[in-house]
């Protein structure tokens, strides 16, 4: 910059002009933008380099340069004309001769101050001012941002979220094998330290030998393997009590302890097997089975460690859920009809075990558990194997599972954590750097080297950025919930499909704006997750309404003898309305199957009805691509899903 405007250089008697003091520092500028828009050219050019991100990278690497070079040059020409000026007023006034003015620095000025001149100028004093600039910016986003929430009514903190504390005999949460998994602390280092060592490992009574299943699949078709029968279930129950040498082999190679399960007696059937096997887990069971009828379910979960709570029931229930699902199959195949139907309903009383949290991964849990009690209820159709008043319990039952309030209200949470752990990051950017590994980030293609980079930079990014990302995100969590209320609002008229489409789009905008724009970091990490639960959802109530129609046609064969030819049959005695598509909101497919059964399904996630096909017309498996659709592409939603 010097050499090139030196031709404007004044006398030494002369003040400098000021129009330079305005032009330099913004030439700076456009000289930092275009060094960025060079180097994305270059890399064009000469390199292999992601499109998507290049537009995201060249905006916000150009908008931080400029301010960068604005800055400094606006303090470089600034302190330079200044003291330019000063030493021009003496040689007018005559305290020094013209020919004492030095116009160069000596050489000790010049490599001992020089650098620490450019460096305060050209590097401090920027950063300073950029950081101060930022944090201003996004103290009043972040203010603009809440205060407009607020004012439509949401609730923003775990405070205003939170329900009730209830007694603890009405508290199913509150058994000590439950109740076990949350007595604990932690230590200065921040490790967990459990009252009861065993809390944990109480719950590997329930864990099934899977590693032991024989090997099944599907020759040529790009699917998964059918779920094992219940005479491959007694088969891994027999290697795994098994004093067999070759068993015992077997054994070790699954790779987790497993119980002492109970043997069942030599030539006994497949059902006794597994029964005699699951056994090791009765008392356990027994106190569950006792206290599921307490009225609620509320677990003292740790909300006030932000994104390190810990989360220990819900692998738990999910593994008491499996464990129930094989014992129905069990019981069913023996012709004990009555106590299968007791465990499939308390395998519904536990699908709504994690209700009332206010965490994602909660409901996740939960729509897991609805698919294995769903299977639960189709052992009992396959069979036939309960009487007209126990299906129309079991329809009941089904009817108060709500999962899309459940879900806003889980988001809502969501929300609410991640503006508190965001506020200490704020407020302290070395617990930012401390849990950075939580973020996502090291994982993120878009971002080599992003763990490294990320705890780098922790302790000198601006909290102004944070503060920028507690409102880009809360606005990213409120579009969601708006969707989702007005699913909400309108359920039977519109399905899922609309609103899964809005999510993807955020989504797809997100990733034009990353790998380089601070303000929109966090959003890109929490938005497949919503997309994905979004997903879910719509697949949780899906089983949950057909399983309904299994129930109320499983009714009219008891009365009439045979399934009807059309779901319509079912309205008004057995249904209040004829069952809608999750997805579409048009009506659910439906059809009677040569082994005398029946097949209901929704259409899959490309919107078409492919005539209850698991797989797509033209052949492709669960792979393939159709028009983009990223998930299960060209397969309708069928239950059951026996592929």
């Amino acid at each position: 910059m010097w050499i090139g405007l030196k031709r404007f250089k004044p006398r030494p008697d002369e003040n400098y002009p000021i129009w330079m003091l305005v032009v330099c520092p913004l030439v700076m500028a456009l000289a930092g933008v275009a060094f960025i828009q060079g180097l994305l050219l270059l890399g064009d050019l000469f390199f292999e380099t992601p499109g998507a991100s290049t537009g995201g990278m060249s905006r916000f690497a150009s908008e931080l340069l400029a301010v960068v070079g604005y800055t400094s040059g606006l303090a470089h020409w600034g302190f330079g004309s200044l003291s330019w000026n000063q030493r021009a007023a003496r040689l007018r006034r005559g305290g020094i001769g013209v020919g004492e003015a030095k116009g160069e620095p000596g050489v000790m000025v010049r490599w001992l101050l020089g650098p620490l001149y450019l460096f305060v100028v050209c590097a401090v004093l920027p950063l300073v001012v950029l950081t101060g600039i930022e944090n201003v910016r996004g103290a009043l986003e972040w203010k603009r941002t809440r205060e407009a929430l607020q004012a439509k009514g949401e609730r923003m903190s775990m405070k205003d979220l939170l329900l009730p504390s209830v007694p603890g005999e009405q508290n199913l949460a509150t058994i000590p094998i439950f109740a076990d998994l949350f007595d604990y602390s932690r230590d200065r280092t921040g490790n967990i330290q459990w009252k009861n060592t065993n809390a944990l490992s109480r719950f590997r009574v329930f864990s099934l030998p899977d590693n032991l299943l024989p090997q099944r699949t599907n020759k040529g078709v790009a699917q998964s393997a059918p779920p094992p029968r219940l005479e491959d279930w007694a088969e891994a129950f027999r290697k795994a009590t098994s004093k067999n040498e070759e068993d015992r082999r077997a054994k070790r190679r699954a790779y987790m302890p497993l119980p002492n399960y109970g043997e069942a007696p030599a030539g006994a059937s497949a059902a006794a097997v597994v029964m005699a096997g699951l056994s090791v887990a009765e008392a356990d069971l027994g106190l569950i089975r006792e206290a599921a009828g307490r009225p609620y379910s509320r677990f003292p979960v740790h909300y006030e460690d932000g994104f390190g709570a810990l989360l220990p029931h819900l692998a738990m229930i999910k593994s008491v859920a499996r464990h129930l699902e094989l014992r129905t199959q069990a019981l069913v195949q023996a012709g004990r009809g009555d106590e299968a139907f007791g465990e499939t309903l308390l395998g519904l009383r536990l699908v709504e075990a994690a209700r009332d949290e206010a965490l994602l991964i909660s409901h996740l849990v939960r729509f897991a558990q609805t698919a294995i009690v769903t299977q639960q209820i189709w052992h009992g159709v396959e069979a036939h194997a309960w009487k007209p008043g126990q299906w129309e319990e079991l329809q009941a039952a089904l009817g108060k599972l709500e999962f899309l309030k459940a879900i806003t209200y889980a988001i809502e949470g969501e929300r609410a954590i991640s503006i508190v752990v965001m506020e200490r990051w704020a407020q302290n950017p070395r617990q930012f750097r401390d849990e950075v590994r939580e973020l996502g980030l090291a994982n993120d293609p878009m971002m080599p080297n992003g763990m490294v980079a990320a705890q780098a930079s922790a302790m000198f990014i601006p909290r102004g950025w944070i503060r920028q990302n507690q409102a880009t995100l809360s606005r990213h969590f409120q579009d969601t919930l708006d969707g989702l209320r007005e699913l909400q609002a309108k359920p039977s008229q519109d399905g899922f499909l609309g609103t899964i489409g809005k999510v993807r789009e955020v989504d797809e905008t997100l990733k034009l704006r990353l790998p380089s724009d601070a303000y929109h970091l966090f959003v890109k990490t929490v938005s497949p997750a919503f997309l994905g639960a979004i997903s879910k959802t719509a697949r949780a109530i899906h089983h949950v309404r057909c399983a309904m129609v299994a129930c109320a046609l499983e009714r009219y064969r008891l009365r009439q003898g045979k399934y009807p030819a059309s779901l319509g049959a079912l309205v008004p005695e057995y249904l209040t309305e004829a069952p809608k598509d999750v997805l579409t909101g048009g009506a659910m497919g439906y059809r009677q199957t040569s082994d005398g059964l029946f097949r209901v399904w929704s259409v899959g996630m490309d919107g078409e009805d492919n005539g209850g096909a698991l797989r797509s017309k033209t052949g492709e498996g669960v792979g393939g691509e159709k028009e983009g659709i990223p998930e299960e592409r060209g397969r309708d939603w069928v239950w059951p899903s026996l592929d």
